[in-house]
């Protein structure tokens, strides 16, 4: 999606491994290393949630805004 120009897309597909592989992929199942994923992505997250992503590691931003994304959720909102 990344390479296709498709921006949306790899920042969904980022959040969605982020989500179900919280802990990166140990069992190397993906194929492809999704800290090199979020490290290409980090800017774009940060754009678009800019109240939300903040931190020093490339998870960082991700895991700020799933956080947001799950209290909101919980929340009703």
């Amino acid at each position: 999606m990344l390479q296709s120009g498709d921006m949306t897309g790899a920042l969904l597909a980022a959040f969605m491994v982020r989500h179900l592989i919280p802990d990166g992929d140990p069992e190397r199942q993906l194929g492809f290393s999704p800290s090199w994923l979020y490290a290409q992505l980090g800017h774009i997250a940060q754009k678009a949630f800019p109240a939300v992503a903040d931190g020093c590691s490339v998870v960082a931003p991700f895991d700020a805004i799933l956080a947001e994304l799950r209290q909101r959720t919980q929340n009703g909102s």
